[in-house]
């Protein structure tokens, strides 16, 4: 039954691939939309969404189609270099935070989790052995083992905090307020495919905030979150 469904869902991703290199990309938007919204969770669809957005000056939505193919495959260059050009995210000069980026996204959460879950076996293996037979080698080796397999799950933790933080885009260039309803006060405008983090949700109206401590109120349905 799933390999059916796979099946039947390459001919619509083919058709609105041929539809966006001839250039009609409206109805490229309306085949990858539809899929997207049938529950398909691919990062490649949503990367073609996002190129999809974009070519439509559609520059929110591209920005938030790039970051739910993000967490899935951060280690693709030319996803990243599209997200870094709409956020306008600078390449650091910090040689060591250039490194431990770089190390970051040449994986996914459940890559760096299964690399975790391979390195503590081979400790408990190891260890086990040192249990047994007393050999102090083993003791050191499987302590080397422990030790390495803490940058995997420090890896892992750290996208386990990105997949929960809210992360959310603006879609639409919309007024913030200090409060939930057009009655408050206006704060700033944020324009569309301006990263944020949703903090509450009441009555139809979100509370955002974004890097620099701005944010406010604005209406759910100029902001949407970037989590798959």
């Amino acid at each position: 039954m799933a390999l059916l469904s796979i099946l039947l869902a390459i001919s619509p991703v083919e058709r609105a691939n041929q539809l966006y290199r001839d250039g009609k990309f409206q109805d490229a938007f309306a085949i990858y939309d539809s899929l997207v919204s049938s529950g398909i969770k691919n990062p490649y669809l949503y990367y073609n969404l996002g190129n999809t957005c974009y070519r439509m000056n559609k520059k929110g939505y591209a920005l938030l189609y790039y970051l739910r193919a993000f967490y899935y495959i951060p280690y693709d260059m030319d996803l990243r270099h599209n997200i870094n050009l709409l956020t306008g995210e600078a390449v650091s000069k910090n040689p060591l935070l250039r490194f431990l980026k770089k190390t970051l996204y040449s994986m996914n959460i459940g890559q760096w989790l299964m690399l975790f879950l391979i390195l503590f076996a081979l400790f408990s293996i190891l260890i086990s052995i040192f249990i047994l037979k007393r050999a102090e080698s083993f003791l050191w080796v499987s302590l080397i083992f422990l030790i390495i397999s803490f940058i995997p799950l420090s890896f892992s933790l750290y996208w386990m905090k990105e997949l929960n933080s809210h992360q959310a885009v603006i879609v639409e260039t919309t007024e913030a307020r200090s409060g939930p309803g057009e009655n408050f006060q206006k704060l700033v405008e944020f324009s569309e495919a301006t990263p944020c983090r949703i903090l509450r949700r009441e009555g139809g109206w979100v509370l955002i905030t974004r890097g620099g401590g701005s944010g406010g109120w604005v209406k759910e349905e100029h902001v949407k979150e970037a989590n798959p």
